[in-house]
């Protein structure tokens, strides 16, 4: 009995530990890295087709400014490599490969409040604004780039599918299973004729997503 009550006290302690109380501050973010090819054969031919490369990283810190209140900061950093020259790779093996690569930059600031529903899971919407931004640039030799263009990404989101769960004090899973994302994006692109003049383009999307593209995500408290 004795030995049932202290496991029973230190549970207690652990969920009151793991409440979301002013001060508390986590780390979490984002890293991925992805790559392939495509191998096609004809007879005696192979041919051997590299895939996008891709590679991003965003850190994340947040700390609760108030009981149930997060204020989250990020940064982020991506790159995608895409061969170019591909065709003249196939048709001379001793062409070197050329690449477009584009590197984008991102900000990240948002706000979550957190409602506990029961011991150690809670509800957490929140707000999120995200700026991206970054160019793309192509090799057209092996020591010379050309510019292909840059854009420009800002978007405001809401999330209302958003759940934590917090199972000990320095360790919490958080799942969102849904966005409401307005998004601005502009796109400058050189003239192909006067590279001293640029295109300018301007897109708005609206997008809600439902259980779609639904995340876990893991979180370090200290």
């Amino acid at each position: 009995m004795k030995k049932i009550l202290v496991f029973a006290a230190a549970m207690f302690a652990a969920v009151a530990l793991s409440a979301q109380e002013k001060g508390d501050m986590y780390i979490s973010g984002t890293f991925n890295v992805s790559t392939g090819n495509t191998v096609e054969a004809q007879g005696t031919t192979t041919v051997k087709t590299p895939g996008v490369t891709r590679f991003g990283i965003a850190p994340e810190f947040g700390i609760f400014v108030i009981d149930g209140l997060e204020v989250n900061v990020g940064v982020g950093y991506s790159l995608q490599k895409e061969q170019n020259n591909q065709g003249a790779v196939n048709l001379d093996p001793t062409v070197k490969p050329l690449y477009d690569n584009t590197n984008m930059f991102g900000i990240r600031a948002g706000l979550n409040y957190h409602v506990k529903i029961c011991d150690m899971f809670y509800w957490a919407p929140g707000v999120k604004f995200l700026l991206d931004f970054g160019s793309t640039r192509s090799q057209v030799s092996v020591s010379e780039t050309s510019k292909l263009g840059s854009n420009t990404d800002f978007t405001f989101r809401v999330s209302m599918l958003k759940f934590e769960f917090r199972p000990g004090q320095h360790f919490g899973i958080a799942f969102e299973a849904g966005n409401l994302d307005y998004t601005t994006s502009t796109i400058k692109e050189p003239d192909p004729i006067d590279n001293t003049k640029e295109y300018k383009t301007r897109n708005n999307n609206f997008n809600w997503n439902l259980n779609y593209g639904a995340q876990i995500g893991f979180k370090y408290y200290f």
